[in-house]
């Protein structure tokens, strides 16, 4: 079962470092987040993508050892 957790891990990374190193179409294929352009200022678009990624790395870093678990459980 670990070994399954890890390699869905390995691919959801892959993924988004695929959407972060395309993040130029990415942003082309979704156009502007509205509410980043407003709130936040302009060009913020690309670096809520690249925050969104470190922040799912980070969890799917954790995933297989079961600290996500552990974390919502306790």
């Amino acid at each position: 079962m670990f070994i399954v957790k890890l390699i869905y891990a390995i691919l959801l990374i892959t993924g988004w470092y695929s959407i972060v190193r395309y993040r130029r179409n990415v942003h082309e294929w979704t156009g502007n987040f509205v509410w980043a352009e407003q709130y936040l200022g302009s060009g913020w678009t690309y670096i809520v993508i690249t925050f969104a990624w470190l922040a799912l790395i980070f969890f799917w870093t954790l995933y297989p050892f079961w600290w996500i678990a552990i974390i919502i459980w306790n």
